[in-house]
């Protein structure tokens, strides 16, 4: 096969070339978005993701062109952090470089919405909440994936996003339940009692008094009419007065101080309790008692 010998100035040219080429390749992998950059589109980034597998996440979804690119920059400009997990909002088309920047900061774009979920709300209630205040969340539809989840939407301060969706949200409750009840596991180990019944207890003192001593006493008086089979008779619960024993799920979601309360009973020799007009409790050891403070306070 004959060799072809340039001459020595064209292959200097040549190599000029191939090196613009080459330069202008990389120019456009750093400088230039993707064609079919998702503008105005909100990228998910699931937490655990490695900075590889986030890379492909990336590409499949336009945002970067080279996922080689994306991973030693992120390497470079996030150390052992790796890519902060969250929901991007992509205003515009961005480089390589300015989505690293984003990734590596936790720059979502996006102004994150305050929601109180106050205790004692009512799946109804929480779902009702959501919607007023998340633009992609229906009533309905939490509702419906929530359904078993009454109970254990934690009440508490969040911090949500525009994008947030009823899978998201219910995840974002229930996770936070599953972190503050390792508080009280010890307690509820020492009661003896299942973490079910403990929360449906807990959803019935939410209605009957505030988290505290009061709470606790009822607390006691309850589970007593619990362990001897009579019924609750609670006006928050209508199927206590029918039946005996708990509800068979929780009336409302209940905040870590009436789970305190449920899984820390105070013991007492009463049975009966009531509130006054001020809120104020008086107890009775039997119904002749109970009878006489309905007369007393509430008549």
């Amino acid at each position: 096969m004959p060799i072809i010998n340039f001459p020595h100035t064209e292959r200097q040219k040549r190599l000029k070339f191939l090196g613009l080429v080459g330069v202008i390749f990389i120019a456009l992998l750093f400088v230039l978005p993707p064609v079919q950059f998702p503008t105005g589109e909100v990228i998910r980034i699931k937490s655990g993701l490695t900075v590889s597998e986030a890379a492909h996440r990336l590409e499949a979804a336009h945002v970067v062109t080279s996922p080689l690119v994306f991973t030693v920059l992120m390497k470079i400009a996030g150390g052992n952090h790796g890519v902060v997990a969250g929901d991007y909002l992509l205003a515009r088309p961005m480089s390589v470089v300015e989505v690293v920047i984003r990734l590596a900061a936790g720059a979502y774009g996006q102004k994150a919405i305050k929601v109180t979920i106050p205790e004692g709300s009512t799946l109804k209630d929480v779902a009702n909440l959501l919607a007023k205040n998340l633009p992609k969340v229906s009533v309905s539809k939490f509702m419906s994936v929530a359904s078993t989840s009454e109970g254990y939407l934690f009440p508490d301060t969040y911090f949500f996003y525009p994008s947030s969706d009823e899978p998201e949200v219910l995840e974002t409750l229930t996770n936070s339940f599953d972190r503050q009840i390792i508080t009280l596991n010890p307690a509820i180990k020492r009661s003896g009692l299942p973490l079910n019944e403990i929360v449906i207890m807990a959803s019935i003192l939410e209605k009957e008094a505030p988290p505290g001593n009061d709470q606790q006493i009822i607390a006691g008086i309850l589970w007593k009419r619990f362990a001897a089979g009579m019924k609750l008779q609670v006006d928050s619960a209508p199927i206590t007065y029918k039946k005996a024993g708990l509800p068979p799920a929780p009336i409302a979601n209940p905040g870590l101080g009436s789970l305190k309360s449920a899984a820390t009973p105070t013991p007492s020799p009463y049975w009966f309790y009531l509130s006054d007009k001020t809120g104020a409790m008086h107890y009775a050891i039997d119904h002749a008692g109970h009878l006489a403070n309905i007369k007393k306070y509430l008549r």
